[in-house]
C-alpha cells in the first residue's frame, strides 16, 4: 500500500486494493495551531491517515499524542511549516489537500480546526465531487467510506431541522453537555409542539455529524 510519505515526498501515485475498491482512503489533517487534538483513537481503519500540521512556533507536543502517532505508523506524519504569518498554516494544508487529491482522485479529506477560513476551499472542491469536510473536533461519526454519491447523510428530518435552525440562533448560549443538550431540547419540543422525541432528534443531528459527544461535552459542527 502506498503510504502518506510516499504521497508527499515521492508525489506517487495510488493505484492500490484501498483505492480501486469501495472503501476510499480517508486523509485527515489537523491544524495544531488551532485545535490541539489528544486523542486520535477513532483512526484505528487501515485505510485512515494522518497529516498533522504544526506552526513554525510549535516545539512541543503531549507525550500522549506522540505515542498515538507513533502508534499509526507510516499512516500518520508530521508536518512543520517553516515561516510564520497569517494564514501561514492554513496555506499549508490546502496546498497538500490539492497534492495528495491529484495523485489520489478517490481520496476522502477531513479538516480538524476551528477556522472558518476553510469553508470556501471545502465548497469549492464538493462541489467538484470531492469528499471534504471541516470540524471543529476529530470524534466519530467520522466520513463514511463507499463511492462518493454516498458520502452524504440522510437529510434531516424536519422536526430535527427545526430544533438545529434554533440551535443556530442560540450562537453563544448553546447548551455545552449531553443532559443540557437532552433537556433544552425536551423544553423546544415541548413549547413549539414538535411531534419527534427529543432523543430521536439528538440521534438525527449526532448520525447527520452536527454534533459530537466528547465524553459529557457537546461539540457543534453546524452547517
Amino acid at each position: 500500500m502506498v503510504t502518506v510519505m510516499d504521497i508527499i515526498t515521492n508525489g506517487q501515485h495510488c493505484t492500490s486494493a484501498v483505492e480501486s475498491g469501495n472503501d476510499k482512503p480517508l486523509f485527515v489533517l489537523i491544524d495544531y495551531e488551532n485545535i490541539q487534538t489528544e486523542d486520535l483513537s477513532y483512526l484505528s481503519q487501515p485505510d485512515m491517515h494522518l497529516l498533522l500540521f504544526m506552526g513554525a512556533l510549535q516545539t512541543k507536543i503531549s507525550t500522549k499524542l506522540a505515542l498515538q502517532m507513533q502508534a499509526l505508523g507510516s499512516r500518520a506524519q508530521y508536518i512543520q511549516i517553516e515561516g510564520t504569518g497569517q494564514n501561514a498554516l492554513d496555506m499549508c494544508i490546502a496546498h497538500h489537500t490539492g497534492f495528495i487529491l491529484a495523485r489520489m482522485p478517490s481520496a476522502r479529506f477531513l479538516i480538524i480546526s476551528q477556522d472558518k477560513g476553510y469553508d470556501p476551499l471545502i465548497q469549492f472542491l464538493t462541489k467538484r465531487g470531492v469528499s471534504i469536510n471541516r470540524r471543529p473536533h476529530l470524534g466519530l461519526p467520522l466520513p463514511s467510506r463507499g463511492l462518493r454519491s454516498a458520502q452524504h447523510p440522510p437529510p434531516l428530518k424536519l422536526d430535527t431541522q427545526l430544533i438545529l435552525e434554533m440551535l443556530k440562533k442560540h450562537d453563544k448560549s448553546r447548551p455545552a453537555s449531553r443532559q443540557s443538550l437532552i433537556s433544552w431540547t425536551m423544553n423546544k419540543v415541548s413549547a413549539n409542539k414538535i411531534t419527534m422525541s427529543a432523543e430521536k432528534i439528538i440521534t438525527d443531528l449526532e448520525k447527520n455529524g452536527v454534533i459530537l459527544f466528547d465524553g459529557k461535552r457537546v461539540v457543534y459542527s453546524l452547517p
